[in-house]
């Protein structure tokens, strides 16, 4: 089993395709790839033509792989036809192609699959298992944050199928086919927050469908659930109605695996797992983080693993980047301390950040670099609102924020003269003023959607 690999028999009929050009001799190798920065040496290879809609790696990008992979898959003839002597095969569309190759790959997997949703701390979560799980046996996990339908296909074309465990990220769009092709044995429920949100939908609308990974699952699988979470009930209901077992986390009521304290500044954390309080230690900072390790931990014990591995491993978990990532960096001869948490935003990852920064005991500077918050819907200005009210429970030294809406709710801020707090238009008006005011060891938190771009200005800082 440990050599079990693709071969060319099980990849043109996985794909549902049929040779253009068939190899001299059947040969075996590790991976197809839909994605060029997944490529290694050796990979079998699904390419697109001239069509946008298309999934796979470009052409272009294809020929500078020079010849060093195995074959290709497209549903573009022409495509095929300048390959020469390349093993090709000819599907009709390479979308349908790829979902295929997913499913076929999922089928030949018989260890444990973890899946992960959430409207927070998903990716997070997913490297931590990763992290934990390969303390226990071989893992493969999702990469690239490919969470929806087709990277979650290529994801699992491109692992080992005698691996121990799979650990995949599921993001809520067409969620009932992302969970169809992980038909995971173990999801994880990190949270429901306000995200994604149209003006037609609601918190509600969210947690109904991401609550539709269950429907991929079979009988007695089984379901951590954050107790803590807005739509608990809603969920719970999900769950049970799909006839699965249900554990529960969190920290405000009684669960099979409970918070019961966390020391940020020591990385303390003290759990009550069942019937036993267990202790261990956090390098990462927050709140949100401990809660995530607790999901983890339950995972591990549910599984009947020994607790003591993820003891052992849990302290070497480090913040992602874009994800509460602590880096130092140095402007001429000041010591800047940037925690960069600029990934995305919806409500209460800003809620956790900010906390995260404000019970921080540290002996220069604290300051916030906020962003607008997107796809929050019609409330959008209330949320932001809302941030700015919670904002003031903590001691913050400057606040500089780009966008409109920022701008409308800024006075909100009250820190009764000794905090500076500045709105911008523009996110390089922010950054010019912001490099001109940093003093030496200032810790400052970047955090804010995507599209705010407040991303730009850790890219430039790391720069130095």
């Amino acid at each position: 089993m440990k050599n079990k690999k693709w071969n060319t028999s099980a990849v043109v009929k996985a794909c549902g395709g049929e040779w253009f050009l068939e190899p001299k001799e059947p040969f075996c190798f590790d991976r197809v790839c839909a994605y060029i920065g997944a490529f290694k040496s050796g990979d079998f290879i699904l390419v697109r033509g001239d069509n946008p809609d298309s999934r796979g790696i470009s052409y272009k990008a294809l020929k500078k792989l020079e010849n060093n992979f195995s074959g290709v898959i497209s549903d573009d003839e022409e495509v095929l036809k300048s390959l020469k002597e390349i093993p090709s095969i000819k599907v009709r569309d390479n979308k349908t192609a790829l979902l295929n190759l997913g499913f076929y790959a999922r089928k030949q997997f018989v260890g444990k699959v973890i899946a992960i949703t959430g409207s927070a701390g998903k990716t997070t979560t997913t490297s931590m298992l990763e992290l934990i799980f390969a303390s226990y046996g071989e893992v493969n996990s999702s990469k690239f944050n490919a969470n929806l339908p087709y990277g979650v296909a290529w994801n699992l074309s491109s692992f080992n199928w005698c691996a121990d465990y799979y650990v995949l990220e599921l993001a809520i769009g067409n969620m009932k086919t992302s969970t169809a092709l992980a038909h995971p044995d173990i999801a994880i429920f990190t949270n429901i927050l306000p995200a994604h949100l149209g003006r037609s939908h609601t918190v509600k609308d969210i947690a109904a469908a991401k609550s539709n990974i269950f429907t991929g699952m079979s009988t007695g699988a089984i379901v951590i659930l954050n107790r803590d979470m807005q739509e608990f009930a809603l969920v719970y209901e999900k769950a049970i109605a799909c006839d699965l077992k249900v554990y529960t986390y969190g920290a405000g009521h009684s669960n099979d695996a409970t918070l019961i304290d966390y020391d940020q500044n020591s990385g303390r954390t003290t759990v009550q797992l069942f019937d036993r309080e267990v202790e261990y230690l956090l390098s990462a900072s927050g709140y949100h983080i401990a809660l995530n390790s607790v999901a983890v931990l339950l995972a591990v014990a549910i599984l009947g693993l020994d607790i003591d591995g993820f003891f052992e491993h849990i302290v070497k978990f480090k913040a992602l980047e874009g994800r509460g990532e602590t880096t130092v960096v140095h402007l001429n001869d000041k010591k800047i301390i940037v925690v960069d948490d600029a990934y995305n935003a919806n409500p209460g990852s800003m809620e956790a950040a900010i906390q995260s920064l404000g019970n921080l005991n540290h002996q220069g500077r604290k300051g916030l670099v906020l962003g607008e918050m997107a796809e929050l819907g019609a409330a959008s200005k209330q949320y932001h609102l809302s941030l700015a009210h919670f904002i003031n429970a903590f001691e913050f030294d400057f606040i500089y924020n780009v966008g409109d809406i920022w701008a409308e709710v800024n006075s909100s801020i009250d820190f009764r003269g000794k905090c500076k707090v500045v709105n911008y238009n523009h996110i390089d008006d922010c950054e010019v003023e912001l490099r001109a005011s940093l003093l030496n060891n200032d810790c400052v938190l970047f955090k804010g959607s995507n599209s705010s771009d407040i991303h730009k200005i850790v890219k430039s800082l790391k720069s130095q």
